[in-house]
């Protein structure tokens, strides 16, 4: 992606209290809602799960975590944004 682009984002996500990941992470569930046509997507994140007392292991440790979108609504990029970043209690 273009360094600009990056910045750009960065500095828009900074302004709603959000970070660069939750704005990617809504761009892609927007784009995979669209496709689908559903209004609810499950995106599988890699997530490390090796803290520094498990120095001595070997080997890749990731697990993945499922992170649901609800895209109901139709809400606009900055509520989807905040909705992926604070989901609602269910």
């Amino acid at each position: 992606m273009d360094p600009d682009l990056i910045q750009r984002l960065t500095a828009w996500a900074k302004t709603r209290g959000v970070t660069l990941f939750a704005v990617v992470l809504a761009a892609y569930a927007q784009l995979l809602s669209r496709y689908a046509r559903k209004q609810d997507v499950v995106i599988g994140v890699p997530v490390a799960t090796v803290g520094r007392d498990d120095e001595r292991l070997v080997g890749c440790l990731v697990n993945t975590l499922p992170i649901r979108v609800d895209l109901s609504g139709k809400p606009t990029f900055t509520e989807l944004v905040t909705r992926t970043w604070r989901p609602t209690d269910q």
